[in-house]
């Protein structure tokens, strides 16, 4: 297994990327990235999190699977991190 993390701050925005490898096609298998784990009140709040505050900074937020790779990507504008 192997995660990897990119940041990159443009005159524009903040782009971060981070790459997880895993042995099946996440999207295909659970497309709303609901968590699989039993206890469900101590574990899938993270994905939730993330995307209220990049919503809240104006950004975006995508996910996608290339090969064994799931790929999650932000982009917040470089204005509103500031406030």
């Amino acid at each position: 297994r192997r995660i990897s993390i990119k940041i990159r701050q443009t005159k524009y925005f903040l782009d971060i990327v981070v790459v997880n490898t895993t042995g099946i096609n996440v999207l295909k298998k659970n497309p709303m990235l609901f968590t699989t784990k039993m206890d469900k009140n101590d574990h899938g709040i993270g994905i939730r999190s993330v995307r209220r505050y990049v919503s809240k900074l104006n950004g975006t937020i995508h996910f996608s699977q290339e090969g064994h790779e799931f790929k999650s990507w932000v982009s917040i504008p470089c204005e509103n991190i500031l406030d």
